[in-house]
């Protein structure tokens, strides 16, 4: 019994030494992360806290809801220091903001590149880097024309393993000019930007601290250079500290840790005063019926809605309905003084007694004026013959027809048209009827249709054109395409986000002159032929410019590092009107650059290593990287990235034929999209709407 009991004890010892070890190890891991950070692998991988949600609210609440309202993080034993800031006044609304997963993040001298959708907002000095927090807000909830009583911003601290006994750490507001580089935000971009105002207090090392809340709150001049963020609807702040002297660097919460946990969000909370409703009310008129046909329709519906919904509000009681009386010109011809009188006849028996009415008198356009003062000159006898407009409705074309014919009979005929005319009708798709009201008024206007024109005579007929064609295999047939026009235009949203190309697929063993263009989804899905060839060129042209058309990529031959001259990547700076060279190879070229969408990096192709290779470069020149290595003489041209610019697609021809691959940006994971034997050539990722500006005259020679 005693060996048992003896045995059981030693086996708990065990036990608990084995788990007390491997916490130590688990916290010696955590403690040498930032180890792991270094040029080759630019995001650091940060521990990860599981904290609560905090209740967001991104319109104005009815009751205040102070800062000290929110969850507390359940990580850890030690309930954080909530600070409470003071309640806004009973006239005023609490709007309580929170941002977006893509706009809170970090960035570091490290990569030079932003950091978002992550866990942490780093700020200090690490490893001889030095990070900044970023955090922007959307402030379009908030009438741009409140008055704002108070703010304050709240964080919430996530890590302080790196944090040192000394230093210092500040939260400022940016000037709004770096509002709208927010999504392509760089270390560069972050550091120079300017700061509009500080906000109190200054932080140290003692007020720091995981759980712990910081909260910032603006004074009333800050107060007043806030207010005028509200008109931009955006406010940005970045988060500083020590900038050298060893590490030093502390983590607040982002919130933002992945769909299996939690944490506590930045805070702004906004304090202010809505506008107050304006005291009058607006009054439009009903627009003036186009003919007695109209106002006799518009009658009945009016009956119809009083009978199965209820009248109308009454206008009030000295409302004046203001009616334009222009003077009454002669009547042409007897046909149109008895529709004038037929006209005035119904208007009558529509509105028996006019009741408060306004009244003007036309002002004439023109008046006919003669050569010389001879009274018996007579006035130019030219007539401007005009395209008869297509009637509105079925209705204004038979009182068109019954006109027709009472011309006819009183003056005669019109000149009739030349034997060869046609006249041109667009027919577009049936949209479906919204109700069966809709229904039977298309089925009666058809009827008419087909009594007042039972046989159309040279009428020329024409359909929409839709934007692509769904395939149901990999082949479609050919047609003639038209000439693509001279002014580039917006690219349909229908086509963002896939992959066009060019195919001989359509065109048997040989490449078609002008090949068809196909369009497929990245995976493989959806394969269809584009109707018109411009949205693949407009994308094209548009692939070497960066995303905020700034800066364009182009080839143009340079000196290099060999005797000869050969072509080499350039850029152009739009802002600075100026041109630098970016690739130095000594053996190879350099060509079809196209700049990627979320960095400032180019991708390109070049046969320096042998073969002709899928290439990376920043646009300072640093940073040469090989995607590609084929071991025979294969191809890998026409690079073009993603939308996220995670991935790039090209061409290959490493199975014997030009086909489709798509790789991630670091040259992984490679797969093909091509699945015939024909050749696949020139991909684009459609990424951009927008047509690329006008390019530089002879930017290239």
């Amino acid at each position: 019994m005693d060996q048992s009991r003896r045995a059981r004890a030693v086996g708990g010892q065990a036990l608990l030494w084995g788990g007390l070890t491997a916490l130590v190890i688990g916290g010696l891991a955590y403690t040498l992360w930032p180890e792991a950070v270094s040029p080759a692998s630019p995001s650091p991988s940060t521990p990860v806290v599981t904290l609560p949600t905090p209740t967001q609210t991104s319109e104005p609440t009815p009751k205040p809801l102070p800062l000290a309202d929110l969850p507390t993080p359940a990580a850890s034993s030690a309930a954080p220091d909530i600070a409470v800031v003071s309640t806004p006044s009973a006239d005023s609304v609490t709007f309580t903001l929170t941002p977006a997963a893509e706009s809170v993040g970090w960035v570091s001298s490290l990569d030079g590149r932003s950091h978002f959708n992550v866990p942490n907002l780093h700020a200090g000095f690490f490893k001889g880097h030095i990070y900044y927090g970023a955090i922007q807000f959307d402030l379009s909830a908030v009438p741009s024309d409140a008055t704002l009583t108070y703010a304050a911003l709240q964080l919430a601290g996530l890590d302080e393993q790196n944090l040192r006994a000394s230093g210092s750490w500040q939260l400022n507001l940016l000037d709004p000019a770096i509002d709208a580089l927010w999504p392509e935000l760089t270390y560069e971009r972050l550091h120079e930007a300017t700061v509009e105002i500080t906000l109190s207090p200054t932080l140290t090392p003692a007020d720091l601290g995981r759980n712990k809340v910081n909260l910032f709150s603006f004074d009333p001049e800050q107060l007043a250079i806030l207010q005028q963020h509200l008109v931009r609807g955006q406010v940005s702040f970045r988060l500083d500290g020590p900038t050298s002297a060893g590490d030093n660097l502390f983590t607040w919460d982002s919130g933002y840790h992945g769909e299996d946990e939690g944490g506590l969000k930045p805070v702004l909370q906004l304090g202010a005063v809505l506008p107050a409703a304006p005291g009058y009310v607006v009054v439009t008129s009903t627009p003036t019926p186009e003919n007695i046909i109209t106002a006799a329709a518009q009658a009945l519906s009016a009956t119809q809605i009083a009978q199965t919904t209820g009248t109308y509000t009454p206008v009030p009681a000295n409302w004046v309905t203001p009616v334009i009386v222009t003077p009454q010109p002669t009547p042409a011809n007897a046909a149109t003084a008895a529709y004038q009188a037929a006209l005035a006849t119904a208007e009558a028996i529509l509105n028996p007694t006019p009741v408060s009415i306004w009244t003007a008198t036309a002002t004439p356009i023109f008046t006919n004026t003669r050569q010389s003062n001879n009274p018996n000159e007579p006035v130019p006898g030219y007539v401007v013959v005009t395209s008869t407009p297509t009637p509105e409705n079925i209705i204004t074309a038979a009182a068109q027809a019954l006109s027709a014919t009472q011309i006819a009979q009183t003056i005669g005929t019109y000149t009739p048209v030349p034997a060869n005319w046609v006249t041109p009708v667009i027919v577009t798709p049936q949209p479906t009827p919204a109700n069966s009201a809709t229904a039977a008024y298309q089925a009666a206007l058809a009827t008419a249709e087909a009594i007042l024109s039972p046989t159309p005579v040279s009428v020329w007929t024409a359909t929409a054109t839709p934007i692509f064609i769904l395939l149901e295999d990999e082949i479609a047939t050919p047609w003639a395409t038209a000439s693509p026009t001279a002014t580039p235009q917006p690219i349909p949203t229908v086509l963002m986000g896939k992959i066009a190309f060019l195919s001989n697929r359509s065109g048997g063993d040989k490449p078609l002159s002008d090949p068809l263009v196909y369009v497929i989804d990245p995976d493989g899905s959806n394969l269809a032929v584009l109707t018109d060839r411009t949205s693949y060129d407009t994308a094209i042209a548009r692939d070497s410019y960066s995303a905020d058309q700034r800066f364009r990529a182009f080839v143009k031959d340079a000196d290099v590092w060999s005797p000869q001259i050969k072509p080499a990547i350039f850029f152009y700076d739009y802002l600075y009107n100026a041109e630098e060279q970016i690739t130095l190879f000594g053996a190879g070229i350099a060509y079809d650059p196209v700049w990627s969408p979320t960095r400032e990096q180019i991708a390109f192709v070049s046969n320096d290593s042998g073969n002709d290779e899928i290439w990376v470069i920043n646009r300072d020149g640093s940073g040469a990287l090989q995607l590609t290595r084929d071991r025979y003489s294969w191809w890998d041209k026409h690079p073009s990235w993603s939308p996220d610019g995670s991935r790039i697609v090209f061409w290959s021809n490493r199975t014997g034929r030009r086909q489709i691959w798509v790789m991630n940006s670091d040259g992984s994971n490679l797969y093909s999209l091509s699945r015939t034997g024909y050749d696949d050539w020139d991909p684009v990722w459609i990424k951009y709407s927008d047509p690329a500006r006008d390019p530089v005259p002879n930017l290239t020679k």
